[in-house]
């Protein structure tokens, strides 16, 4: 799973990544053995200044591809995130389950590329998958 993806679609359930184009998330191993998160994105358009978001990442239940993300240390507990589904090479789906997001029904989900533009019929089959899997946008 490390390196560089694109995000192709998300749920706008979070802050960072709305208003923002060309976003992307790179993972890498840090030398205590967590996981470095580096996410860009540029604002408004795609020659936009751009965002950044730095944080790190330990692995939750490497079972169930969990990892739990910190960006801030004034965030009060990391944030769950899940590999819904993944072939490591071209596309992964991957969820967020905090309480409060899905008590007001919003889906924290992303799908993520290798490459910043997926072909538009795998992305159409990945967003079908993701419905049929009970998520919502």
């Amino acid at each position: 799973y490390k390196g560089r993806w694109y995000q192709q679609v998300d749920s706008k359930a979070f802050f960072f990544g709305s208003g923002l184009q060309c976003v992307t998330a790179n993972y890498s191993m840090k030398s205590d053995g967590t996981i470095k998160v580096f996410n860009t994105g540029t604002k408004g358009s795609p020659t936009g200044s751009l965002s950044i978001a730095e944080g790190s990442a330990t692995v939750g239940d490497a079972n169930k591809c969990e990892l739990e993300v910190s960006f801030s240390s004034f965030q009060p507990f990391p944030s769950p995130y899940r590999v819904l589904e993944t072939d490591y090479t071209t596309y992964a789906i991957v969820a967020s389950c905090l309480s409060l997001v899905n008590f007001l029904d919003l889906s924290a989900l992303w799908v993520l590329s290798r490459t910043p533009r997926m072909e538009a019929n795998q992305l159409k089959a990945l967003l079908k998958h993701v419905a049929d899997l009970g998520y919502t946008w």
